[in-house]
This record gives structure tokens, sequence and C-alpha cells, in this order.
């Protein structure tokens, strides 16, 4: 009975490594690099954290953020399966003296590869934001571009914020 308890400890000790290793790479709590980033206009950041959690086939996403413009907080948050129908997307915002205005949404999540992660942000069922996040190789960069496309149909990148992670 000792050899048996014995070689079971062993084995949970051998896979925990392991487990960790197969967490998922977008998981986790990111911070805005605001030197590194390329953003424009009004959805500039002066700060921003993002948390994501993923769990099977679902992810859910907070983000805490201040405009660059004008001082005013937004918090967003979602949990949505990945390919799945559209989810509810709420963004609350808070002006410098305290009015708050509430923004509601849908967002649609896919799951390109391990590391890639595409997100559609939809008001009266049209796209009106599409973003790619790409996890970095060593998993401590995320980088989510901000997507469009040009006269001719071809994808451009609009904005790039690169996160660290935490």
């Amino acid at each position: 009975m000792k050899a048996i308890l014995g070689a079971l400890g062993l084995c949970v000790v051998l896979a925990g490594p392991a487990v960790a290793q197969n967490a998922d790479p977008l998981a986790g709590i990111w911070k805005l690099n605001v030197g590194k980033s390329n953003m424009k206009g009004d959805t500039t950041s002066a700060k921003e954290t993002v948390v994501f959690k993923v769990v099977g086939d679902e992810e859910s996403f907070t983000s805490h953020a201040v405009a660059a413009n004008n001082g005013e907080k937004e918090t967003t948050t979602y949990t949505a399966k990945y390919s799945g129908p559209d989810a509810p997307m709420k963004s609350v915002y808070v002006a410098k003296d305290g009015k708050q205005r509430v923004e509601d949404a849908t967002v649609a999540v896919k799951r390109v590869g391990d590391r890639v992660r595409e997100r559609f942000v939809k008001r009266d069922g049209k796209v009106v934001m599409h973003a790619r996040r790409v996890v970095s190789d060593d998993g401590k960069t995320l980088t989510s571009s901000i997507l469009g496309t040009d006269q001719n149909g071809k994808e451009v990148v609009r904005q790039t914020r690169v996160f660290d992670r935490q």
C-alpha cells in the first residue's frame, strides 16, 4: 500500500509541470505597454489592464482602461464561447466628473490557433470592431491588432496594442 501511495504521489508531482504547461496561453493578467503600442484617436489608452480566463471553449474578458484624451475610465466585460453564438458585452464609462454611461454590444470570439484569437464586436448585428490577439512564443507578450479593410478589400492593421504579462 505504501508503495502504491508513493508511486501515486510521484505521478502527481511529475504531472504538475505538464498540467501548468497546458494552461491556455491567453489566460492571465496583461498590462498595456503604451511605449510599444500604436494607438490613434479617441480609443487611445493612457493605461489599461486586461484579464482573460479561459475554461474549455469559453473565454471571459475584463478590461480596465483610462482614455488618454479625457481621463475617462472604461470597464468592459464579456463571457463568450469560441465559435459559439454572439454573447452580451458591456462597457461602462465613467467621466472625471463621475457621470456614467453604459454601452451594450455583442461579441463573438474565435480560437484561430493555440496562441491566436479573434474577437468581433457587433452592434445591431453589424461588426464594428475586429481584433486579432496573438500571444508570443515565450508567453510574455500579447499583441492585439485592431483590423480593418482597405478600398481593395485587403486586411489592414489600424491599431496595435502591446501588453506585458503580469
